[in-house]
């Protein structure tokens, strides 16, 4: 999604429509979820693919945050969260210090 455009009114018309496929003016968006506000469970791995645990946030952010900041981790490396909803995943590289 590149953007949205808010109008004012039952009947307002878009002033900037995008041609669906279908139906010229219409773009069908019923699959799309919005879910930034809710808690969502996340798989943690190792680059070996070894499942470390779950972690429960709000979102990839916070939970690439946690996993940077824990305790639980005690080594330098690459880790991957798996969305345990969707299945999506992102690396996140943590950086020890002593």
């Amino acid at each position: 999604m590149d953007y949205f455009t808010f109008v004012k009114g039952k009947d307002a018309t878009d002033p900037e429509p995008i041609v669906g496929d279908d139906d010229p003016g219409t773009i069908s968006i019923a699959n799309v979820k919005f879910d930034a506000g809710k808690l969502q469970d996340y798989y943690v791995f190792d680059m070996q693919g070894n499942r470390l645990g779950l972690i429960s946030v709000y979102g990839f952010n916070a939970a690439a945050d946690l996993l940077k900041s824990s305790s639980a981790i005690r080594a330098s490396g690459i880790y991957y969260l798996r969305s345990r909803t969707t299945g999506q995943m992102q690396t996140v590289r943590v950086s020890m210090y002593f």
